[in-house]
């Protein structure tokens, strides 16, 4: 029952912000969601039961060899998780999945913040050498506990997990793959787990690092690695952002070091358990996390010298930045077929005010036909080299997969139809979207979509 209220909730909550007709777009797509969950929840399981069923006496002991050998001359790893009050059986979960890895060298630091001795108890049970487990005189809060955890740290990477999720049998082992390629930040893909039902679903597959898709949603948060010493340079965490820490977190130490050292291991390595005082249970039981992950944006912007207005959007968790507008009558070039029908006020001002941010070279709009369907949300390349249309078809009340179709991020190209450009980039233009804006990223530049900037087809 507590289940059925949440959801009504959640929906209702959903109508207010958005209106019936984006709401009933959105329901069909949770329905659609559903069926794919319930596809997603049976691979795991068939996975997962084909893994241990075949773990043998002699395979079970060659994993224990290849963690000893592991251990000698290899990295170290530092898992950290912040403690309070925790669930023994999800807490022993937890342990177990990091005890457990493929990876041998690792050691896990659980910082206890809490009042009882529920933790203490659990985290004694395992009697394990690789647990350094640090109890607390004062809880300082999640912020305050971690930077604790990450001051007592000796691996050259620490990983953050939540002290009810737990982790694949393989996440550190295929972290280091990225590690040895360079990286100083690392994060993988991620699902949720019901543990009253046994199930995984909601499988987050995440782009690559995408810039304006972060300034967007923390869309990088679980399972992530950073290198020790940039953790510690960039300072930490930040209590006065508790509830949306991690996202300041990641922010910083994405400026700190770049695009050439952040990696993204396309595999789902980190389950985040729903419960019902979790936020991934219940978004709406950790509203003060969503107005934190609004202030994060403005300390970014502040931090960088940037004028412009953080927004939440209609998804709780999400938000948009609307920059200042740039009084630079000359400093740009509008593309625009004039079969296209502006839907969006003040739509050429509100895509110049881009360039306030001097990494931005275009702009790119989003193209619906007379029927309300995507006709352009930008362009991407596949693995094989293919050209396509983000989203095309879509009904654009839907807001895509994990609500990105509604999102302001980066793309390979945009069309060349409805875009705006730098001026000193005018000469990139070509017939060929994709020429064109592959011209403009090879200088340097960003190329941004804002599907909240609308043309429609006559």
């Amino acid at each position: 029952m507590r289940r059925v209220f949440g959801y009504i909730e959640k929906y209702l909550g959903f109508y207010r912000r958005n209106g019936l007709k984006r709401s009933l777009a959105r329901g069909a797509e949770e329905i659609s969601a559903r069926r794919s969950d319930m596809i997603y929840n049976e691979l795991v399981h068939r996975t997962r039961s084909a893994r241990f069923s075949g773990r043998t006496k002699q395979s079970t002991q060659r994993d224990a060899v290849k963690r000893s050998a592991l251990i000698t001359g290899a990295r170290k790893y530092s898992v950290i998780v912040p403690a309070y009050e925790t669930n023994p059986d999800y807490l022993s979960r937890m342990i177990v999945s990091v005890l457990h890895q493929t990876w041998g060298n690792i050691e896990l630091i659980i910082v206890d913040g809490s009042v009882s001795n529920t933790v203490c108890e659990t985290v004694e049970a395992f009697r394990d050498p690789r647990i350094r487990y640090l109890r607390l005189s004062e809880n300082l809060g999640i912020s305050g506990n971690t930077n604790i955890a990450l001051s007592k740290a000796s691996g050259e990477y620490v990983l953050f997990v939540d002290h009810d999720d737990f982790i694949e049998h393989n996440a550190v082992e295929e972290i280091e793959k990225a590690v040895r390629d360079g990286a100083e930040l690392v994060y993988t893909d991620e699902d949720k787990y019901d543990g009253a039902r046994d199930r995984f679903f909601c499988p987050n597959r995440k782009p690559g690092y995408n810039k304006d898709l972060l300034l967007s949603n923390n869309y990088i948060c679980h399972l992530t690695a950073v290198r020790t010493s940039l953790a510690r340079r960039v300072g930490g965490f930040r209590s006065e952002f508790d509830g949306a820490q991690d996202y300041d977190f990641i922010l910083r130490c994405t400026e700190e070091i770049g695009q050439t050292k952040i990696r993204h291991v396309p595999r789902v390595l980190y389950h985040w358990r729903v419960h019902p005082s979790s936020t991934a249970g219940n978004p709406s039981s950790k509203r003060y996390a969503y107005e934190s992950g609004k202030r994060v944006l403005e300390s970014y912007l502040e931090r960088r010298s940037i004028k412009g207005e953080v927004k939440h959007t209609g998804h709780l968790g999400f938000y948009r930045i609307e920059y200042a507008p740039k009084d630079v009558p000359e400093g740009y070039v509008l593309f625009l077929d004039s079969r296209l029908i502006p839907l969006t006020e003040h739509y050429e001002k509100r895509m110049a005010s881009y360039l306030a941010r001097e990494d931005i070279g275009a702009v790119g709009a989003r193209i619906i036909d007379r029927t309300g369907r995507i006709v352009s949300n930008g362009y991407t390349g596949d693995m094989n080299g293919k050209i396509r249309g983000k989203y095309c078809g879509m009904n654009r009340c839907f807001s895509g997969y994990m609500h990105r179709a509604d999102m302001q991020q980066d793309i390979e190209a945009v069309s060349n139809r409805a875009c705006l450009v730098r001026a000193e980039l005018a000469d990139c233009y070509q017939k060929n979207s994709w020429r064109m804006f592959e011209e403009i990223r090879a200088k340097g530049y960003l190329v941004l979509v804002d599907p909240e900037i609308v043309f429609k087809k006559t």
